[in-house]
């Protein structure tokens, strides 16, 4: 599962961040292409609709083309030229001079969820441990209506939203692109490589596990219904010249 695309995280100087910051797109040649906000999502982002399923695909718009990219641990770490802290600053250095930058590999997106885990044990013991949040931290606010649109670094990757809200506090007009949505593209890559090496397995159970394991390293939404391993359900079809050459399926 070494499919190359294109790469989407949050950096604050350069530093991973996820609540500020900007968006950065890095290439698969480790090429930074572009740094924007999410107000300007629009631009920088094309959602469409496609035939074979309910979620959309979301490209990025740079270099004159529409781009397949990722989002999350890894990506966060790819685009990323350094930790803020520095246990997990350390990982990183090791996580870099291991493997290539980028790294294209899904299966060490779990390698990059660990560099972030120490990352915000690190960070949130020094936000506990800061003075200013042991007084009063609420303050005035009001609102007379108008469009708000930003981004956080989600577990599973980038977040959007977009509220279009009157000074009623009623909501006009919204849209949400999530993380899951923002890698559908790159899993049906990689889903159709995995396919691929796959052919050769005799064994229906044993290639639908090879399939799960593809689609579990993005970690997306739809795998926290189904915790157990060897339990989602699957409905594969290969096709050769458009014809139905063989069918698995597990209920």
């Amino acid at each position: 599962m070494n499919s190359e695309s294109w790469y989407l995280g949050t950096v604050k100087g350069g530093k991973l961040s996820v609540y500020d910051g900007e968006l950065r797109a890095m290439d698969n040649h480790g090429n930074i292409k572009a740094e924007f906000t999410a107000a300007s999502y629009r631009e920088m982002m094309t959602e469409r609709a496609v035939q074979n399923s309910y979620a959309k695909e979301v490209f990025l718009n740079i270099d004159g083309g529409e781009q397949m990219y990722r989002v999350g641990p890894l990506a966060r770490i790819n685009v990323a030229d350094a930790m803020e802290t520095p246990l997990a600053q350390k990982e990183f250095e090791l996580f870099k001079q291991n493997f290539s930058t980028p790294c294209h590999n899904a299966v060490l997106q779990m390698y990059a969820k660990l560099i972030e885990l120490v990352y915000a044990c690190e960070k949130a013991h020094e936000i506990i441990n800061n003075p200013e949040l042991r007084g009063e931290t609420r303050v005035p606010a009001s609102f007379k209506g108008g469009r708000g649109t930003a981004h956080i670094e989600a577990p599973r990757g980038t977040l959007i939203h977009d509220f279009d809200i009157d000074e009623r506090g009623i909501v006009r007009a919204a849209n949400m692109i999530i993380a899951t949505q923002q890698n559908t593209a790159a899993i049906n890559n990689s889903l159709k490589e995995g396919a691929n090496n796959l052919l050769q397995e005799t064994d229906d159970e044993a290639m639908l596990n090879g399939l799960e394991f593809v689609v579990r390293c993005y970690d997306p939404c739809l795998a926290c219904s189904t915790h157990a391993i060897g339990k989602m359900e699957l409905d594969v079809e290969i096709r050769q010249n458009g014809s139905i050459v063989r069918r698995l399926k597990r209920r």
